[in-house]
């Protein structure tokens, strides 16, 4: 009995492993899709991302949109020092002085790039209000014109 009983929760678990990974494989193929079609005409930084860059933050909200902004700016092609330069301009209104965690941050999104999407807290509050290119093309990824 007990045997068995392992042998099922291993099979669970392998289902469970399963399922989390096609979740995954479809965040990145959307990810991708998004990607292409954003830079068809060449890239463009939505209006969101270009007023969080403006702003003086606290330091727990500016680490995180730090991350946010090094993520996107990998996911369009910038190179990891064109992102250092980005966040350590930014980090001069305020500083934050932490440079391991800035240089994490960094590490972390050019291995990791990725569009957190239109409503991540810090870019949702920035949002024209459906006059943002990036608005349209991810409803036009996700519902397509039939003609």
């Amino acid at each position: 009995m007990g045997l068995f009983r392992n042998v099922l929760l291993i099979a669970v678990h392998l289902l469970l492993i399963a399922e989390i990974h096609a979740e995954f494989e479809e965040k990145l193929l959307r990810q991708n899709e998004l990607q292409k079609l954003m830079l068809q005409k060449g890239w463009e930084i939505p209006p969101c991302i270009r007023r969080l860059q403006q702003l003086c933050l606290y330091d727990n909200i500016r680490l995180e949109a730090y991350r946010v902004l090094s993520q996107f700016y990998s996911w369009i092609g910038a190179g990891p020092d064109e992102i250092r330069h980005l966040i350590n301009f930014m980090d001069r209104r305020n500083p934050i002085r932490n440079y391991q965690k800035t240089n994490a941050i960094i590490t972390f999104a050019v291995e990791n790039p990725w569009f957190v999407g239109c409503q991540h807290f810090l870019l949702e509050q920035f949002c024209p209000a459906g006059k943002c290119f990036m608005a349209e093309l991810i409803e036009e990824y996700e519902k397509p014109y039939l003609f």
